[in-house]
């Protein structure tokens, strides 16, 4: 971000939801609207959970990032039916 390099860990399911915004499922591309389906289905495998449980877990990677000294602001855009991991027009995504 602005040319500097963060880096911090993740529970299982903050990078679970991170790597699906960054790597998601065909046919979508990293930068792109994920739906909340989408996401939910490879964050809670088999489970029913949703909106409610989904922004939670956004509230909570937001609330770490900060505290890592990572402003969350400018990383994801939240919508009716989705999320998506705001990135530079010509950015690229490795997920490690």
């Amino acid at each position: 971000m602005g040319g500097k390099v963060y880096s911090t860990l993740l529970s299982d399911r903050r990078c679970d939801m991170v790597a699906c915004l960054l790597q998601p499922p065909a046919p979508f591309c990293a930068g792109e609207l994920i739906p909340e389906e989408v996401l939910c289905a490879r964050v809670w495998p088999g489970e029913k959970n949703g909106r409610t449980e989904l922004n939670t877990l956004l509230y909570r990677l937001r609330h770490w990032l900060a505290e890592e000294g990572i402003d969350p602001s400018p990383l994801f855009e939240r919508q009716a039916n989705g999320l998506r991991f705001c990135l530079a027009p010509e950015a690229t995504v490795a997920v490690r």
